[in-house]
C-alpha cells in the first residue's frame, strides 16, 4: 500500500444554517399554548475523522464528541494504515477495497 494513497483528516462540525433560520422563525411564531413546531438541531455531528482517496472521494471513519478524541482516533487510524495490509485495514474500518485502490 502506498503511503500517499489516502489522506486522513479531521473535519469540524458544521452549522446547519437552514435549521438555524427555521428555529429563529419558530421562536417568534410559537406561543405557549401551541408548541406544535419542532426545533431542529443546528449543528451536525461532532468532529469527524475522514479519509480521502486519490479520486477525491471522502468517507467518514469516526464521529467523535471532542477534537481531542478526534485527534486520538486519527492517530490510531493512520498508524493502522501504515502497519496493516490493505485488506485488513479496510475490514477494520469498514472501507471497500475499491475505495483505497481508486
Amino acid at each position: 500500500m502506498e503511503a500517499d494513497t489516502l489522506q486522513f483528516g479531521i473535519e469540524k462540525a458544521k452549522v446547519k444554517w437552514g435549521a438555524f433560520i427555521h428555529n429563529m422563525g419558530l421562536g417568534r411564531t410559537m406561543s405557549a399554548n401551541t408548541m406544535n413546531g419542532r426545533y431542529d438541531p443546528t449543528s451536525g455531528p461532532g468532529p469527524t475523522v475522514v479519509v480521502q482517496n486519490a479520486n477525491g472521494e471522502k468517507r467518514v471513519l469516526a464521529v467523535t464528541k471532542t477534537v481531542k478524541e478526534a485527534r486520538d482516533r486519527l492517530a490510531a487510524t493512520e498508524k493502522d494504515f501504515k502497519t496493516l495490509n490493505t485488506a485488513q485495514w479496510c475490514e477494520r474500518y469498514d472501507v471497500p477495497l475499491s475505495f483505497v485502490s481508486g
